[in-house]
């Protein structure tokens, strides 16, 4: 995976998923790679650098990526 940077608000919502589940984030493979912003996301995941991160929908429809929906904000 590709992560957002410390702070960001996917990260948190990610890191208290992994909490819910008991998982640590030291097993995800892929947490500790860090970026800035959504678009940088979807970009690794487009050029196949990842396989998935945190991100919207937005930034993945306009990548042409797939997206799964896990919480909705306003």
């Amino acid at each position: 995976m590709v992560n957002r940077e410390l702070g960001a608000g996917s990260l948190a919502l990610l890191d208290l998923w992994l909490q819910a589940t008991g998982v640590m984030p030291t097993r995800v493979n892929g947490y500790g790679h860090e970026v800035s912003s959504h678009l940088e996301v979807a970009d690794a995941v487009a050029r196949g650098r990842a396989d998935d991160g945190p991100g919207i929908m937005a930034v993945a429809r306009v990548l042409g990526l797939d997206f799964l929906s896990l919480q909705e904000e306003r």
